[in-house]
């Protein structure tokens, strides 16, 4: 590890280390050496990173995390946890780095990246087959053999490559704000900068992940030999120094809208601020790309063929997706939509409000749960307050250092009595906060439709994904109100029947806000789209279908068969990453 990444900046610091002005320099000779390696030369690059990735040690990687996230590696409980994390995170990376030189393999040989077929869709899309594309995705992925499927829609005819294939573009350095929240997404983003776009990188990770460092550099060595890669750690006052920084030619974050505004527009304190943004004069006039999170809607189409068995089965799929993480995901299921005069409401949300008394909570480690949780406590002081479970995966000084588990907040709305500016629909709560909306209307599937899809567009924050649980009898019988509604979601990534959590895992979608409602003035969910392993120009949205009700759905109950051994662990968790990368 070099130990000079290891910098903590004074609050009130106006210039950089002298080390991390040496790497600047490094990164800013190297842009050019990265560029004129072409295609080729990143190819070359990319297949020497999948060696490297197979050294290194998902597992201690999964280890560090757990600890972050407060549980108690040496817990039976926590090893499952960790030997989970350990594959997502191998998983991740791995199908990312395969897809990446199938098209780049594909662009060298052939000129062009893979095509895919496609087909038209109403309101002028075309959805092109990502997933599954060649028989290795149906018959040896898991997820093609079980029938799931992703399609990247783009307004009128697809067009790939175009960024990637530009001889005349000139060299860039990017500086990459790594997420606090998971382990694989700073791999992502650090990726498709260098092969996607051919972006020299400069990682700062946040202060939750330092641990990353060590890793990613190993995994990165081959490109930080070309001087195309350095990564860092520091706070906020770091990343808005480099921001900043001549030799940066542009940003990528997934992270929070305010820390977009702030480093674009300046702080709220400064009353320069509003004065910029209405003239368009930002303070950091640099392209930067965005993934800032939402108020993630799920749609529960309402027909007489739901069974208590499906109900069930989506009550806990959605209940465990709200657990995950504490609810600190940009994916996590936050409103709820759902018919008011169907029979078969009451029934679920009880049955979603029993899986959540039964699932065991985990530790509010991210920063400011506590504290936006309260925000929405005193907007809503009648809401319901269910409490879970505590694990025995959690850490003795979890408590001391995070604060007791919240529980999880449900408030009931009606939409015809919502305020414009309902606080539950119009704040991400980053927190285990769930709105449970009833529709106004029949609970006829397209008079829900046309009512629900308009609803989640115009009354609820942000646009980056939404989940939509549909049964295959409602798609039989309504097929083209269905797709109508699917193109009318103004959502970067639509789930039908699935979490957008696993949408998120499938290389071949793409992951970003709907870009054509979003602009710097007003960012939402950010512009820019990563896991485009296909190497799309012109992409709106992408829509991943599983079957209505798969194996692979988080329903799963707390058990103590979930517990494991470390010996176990040490197997299965230091032979099978390899696999997968």
């Amino acid at each position: 590890m070099d130990l000079t990444s290891l910098l903590v900046m004074p609050a009130n610091a106006t210039a950089l280390p002298p080390e991390v002005e040496a790497k600047l320099e490094r990164l800013n000779e190297g842009k050019r050496t990265w560029q004129e390696l072409g295609v080729p030369g990143r190819l070359k690059c990319l297949q020497r990173l999948r060696k490297r990735a197979k050294s290194i040690d998902f597992l201690a990687w999964a280890t560090e995390s757990s600890k972050v996230q407060g549980f108690d590696p040496s817990a039976g409980v926590a090893r499952a946890q960790i030997l989970a994390e350990t594959m997502i995170i191998a998983a991740n990376i791995g199908s990312e780095i395969t897809r990446l030189i199938e098209s780049l393999s594909a662009v060298v040989s052939s000129g062009t990246p893979p095509t895919c077929v496609s087909k038209q869709m109403p309101q002028g899309h075309t959805a092109s087959v990502a997933f599954p594309r060649t028989w290795r995705d149906k018959y040896l992925n898991p997820l093609g053999a079980l029938g799931w499927t992703a399609e990247v829609w783009t307004k009128g005819e697809p067009t790939q490559g175009r960024t990637l294939c530009d001889p005349l573009s000139s060299p860039k350095l990017c500086l990459v704000l790594g997420a606090g929240n998971q382990e694989f997404l700073t791999v992502v983003d650090v990726m498709d900068k260098l092969f996607v776009h051919g972006e020299a990188v400069l990682l700062k990770h946040h202060p939750l992940r330092e641990h990353q460092l060590a890793f990613l550099e190993t995994l990165f060595a081959d490109v930080m030999e070309y001087g195309a890669f350095a990564s860092i750690t520091g706070g906020g006052d770091l990343g808005r120094l480099l921001a900043h920084h001549p030799h940066v030619d542009g940003l990528h974050l997934t992270g929070g809208g305010a820390t977009y505004d702030a480093l674009v527009w300046g702080l709220p304190s400064d009353p320069e601020t509003a004065t910029r943004k209405a003239s368009k004069q930002p303070l950091l006039p640099k392209p930067f790309s965005s993934e800032l999170g939402c108020v993630t809607p799920w749609i529960l189409v309402p027909d007489d063929a739901w069974t208590t068995a499906d109900l069930e089965h989506h009550a806990w799929q959605l209940a465990n997706s709200v657990v995950a993480n504490a609810s600190c995901n940009c994916l996590s299921p936050t409103a709820l939509l759902l018919p008011k005069e169907w029979a078969q409401t009451e029934k679920f949300v009880t049955s979603l409000k029993e899986a959540l008394r039964q699932i065991h909570a985990p530790p509010p480690y991210y920063p400011g749960l506590h504290e936006r949780f309260a925000r929405f406590e005193q907007a809503y002081p009648t809401a319901e307050k269910i409490e879970a479970p505590h694990s025995s995966a959690i850490a003795a000084d979890a408590a001391s250092r995070f604060g007791a588990p919240t529980g999880f907040l449900l408030i009931e709305l009606d939409s015809a009595t919502c305020a414009a500016d309902e606080y539950a629909l119009t704040r991400e709560a980053f927190a285990p906060v769930l709105a449970i909306v009833r529709i106004e209307g029949t609970a006829e599937p397209e008079a829900f439709l046309r009512h629900a899809v308009p609803f989640a567009n115009e009354h609820i924050f942000g646009n980056l994904s939404v989940t939509v649980l549909l049964h295959p009898q409602t798609e039989k019988d309504h097929q083209p109100a269905v797709l109508d509604a699917l193109a009318g979601l103004r959502y970067g990534c639509v789930g039908v029947n699935t979490w957008t959590g696993l949408a998120y895992g499938m290389e071949c979608a793409s992951w970003g806000g709907f870009a054509e409602d979003n602009s710097p003035e007003n960012i939402k969910s950010g512009v820019g789209v990563v896991r485009n392993c296909l190497l799309f120009d012109n992409i709106s949205k992408s829509v991943v279908r599983s079957p209505f009700r798969s194996s692979v759905h988080l329903t799963q109950r707390n058990a103590t068969t979930s517990s494991i051994g470390p010996r176990t662990l040490r197997f299965v968790g230091g032979w099978v990453p390899k696999m997968l990368v």
